[in-house]
């Protein structure tokens, strides 16, 4: 982290191993397997980025995402697979997720008494890859989002800890 008077820049980053539910609700823990055993999915998930912050000016850019593992039984017809990620599942069923986001939060008035007013924009790009793709269907798809708002904040701090 480097500071100066009025102006600081943060690098952050994490990487997670946990239930598919803690990555942004993409995807399953379990799967139920013909003879009633849950089986658990592999999901990995991750955030980079950078912050700035010069005076009533914050900028921001993160690349994240998260990986589902694939988790195949066989139906008790013996036959059927079941599952997830398996040939032939759903194409809503995620094998990778990421997104590249940037945007600004700045500050256009504030007061201790008062509270303040925020104007914040944000640009999102965000790509997901199926496990299985139909015939003749997209093999990922992508979405490009922009976002304004103007924002006020209630006065006052958080509660002191004791």
């Amino acid at each position: 982290m480097r500071d100066h008077e009025e102006c600081s820049l943060r690098r952050l980053g994490t990487v997670e191993q946990r239930e598919g539910r803690y990555l942004f609700g993409a995807a399953p823990d379990i799967i139920v397997r013909a003879d009633g055993s849950l089986s658990a999915l592999h999901a990995d998930g991750w955030v980079s980025g950078l912050e700035g912050t010069c005076k009533n000016t914050q900028l921001y850019a993160y690349y994240s995402g998260d990986y589902i593992g694939r988790n195949v039984a066989i139906d008790a017809n013996g036959t059927s697979l079941i599952g997830y990620g398996y040939r032939g599942a759903a194409n809503s069923q995620n094998r990778s997720i990421q997104e590249i986001t940037f945007g600004f939060n700045q500050t256009i008035w504030k007061d201790a008494k008062y509270g303040a007013i925020n104007l914040m924009g944000q640009y999102e790009y965000l790509m997901r890859l199926p496990w299985y793709v139909a015939v003749n269907a997209p093999k990922a798809t992508h979405d490009n989002t922009i976002y304004f708002n103007v924002r006020y904040t209630l006065p006052g701090s958080a509660p002191a800890v004791k």
